[in-house]
């Protein structure tokens, strides 16, 4: 085996039902949650009724920002991060599979980035344009889909709309959740093919 290092600062809440604890978990970053994930989120039934309990029982207020695509897209981060700013958010929460997780971290870290928002990703080794984020809201995560881990790194997959290059943001400093909650009880209903599709990409 080869040798490694590992550093990873997530706070892991495991266990069946543990989505109850959102409220709590969110409500130690902050007061004003900007929620990330899909434009249609019907077939997680109730989840987001759950969520957004949980959250205002804690005295967190929260805005919905349903906007992720697979490989999500450089035009969903800027109008997260129109709306967030315009809410005030003061933490992001993730709440999907990785393209949901990945485009929080971006919109997380867009929400302070002082240039624009392309020149934080990672087009190209060959070149030094890119100015990586040096900080970024606090995030909490919920995986619906055990496969990229993005609830455990500090990467984000993006794509430019203009070019459909797609590429990613790597940034240790400032891109791990503060809390990931991993609720096998959300992976149940997943289908048969998805399923096996995260079990290859672990």
């Amino acid at each position: 085996m080869n040798n490694f290092e590992l550093y990873n600062p997530v706070k892991v809440i495991f266990g069946a039902g543990e989505v109850k604890r959102i409220g709590e978990a969110v409500r130690a970053y902050g007061k004003q949650a900007l929620i990330v994930s899909y434009p249609v989120v019907d077939f997680y039934g109730d989840l987001f009724e759950r969520i957004h309990r949980s959250l205002t029982q804690s005295g967190v207020a929260y805005t919905d920002c349903f906007v992720a695509t697979a490989n999500p897209k450089l035009s969903e981060a800027r109008q997260a991060i129109a709306l967030g700013k315009r809410e005030h958010a003061d933490v992001v929460i993730g709440v999907g599979g990785g393209s949901a997780m990945d485009l929080a971290k971006v919109v997380a870290a867009g929400m302070l980035y002082p240039h624009d928002l392309k020149r934080m990703i990672k087009f190209s080794h060959s070149t030094d344009e890119q100015i990586p984020p040096k900080e970024a809201l606090p995030m909490v995560m919920l995986p619906t889909l055990p496969a990229t881990a993005s609830e455990m790194n500090p990467t984000a997959v993006i794509t430019d709309d203009a070019t459909m290059r797609k590429s990613y943001v790597w940034e240790p400093a400032c891109l791990y959740a503060r809390v990931s909650i991993l609720d096998p009880e959300l992976t149940l209903t997943l289908p048969a093919y998805q399923t096996a599709c995260g079990a290859i990409d672990a």
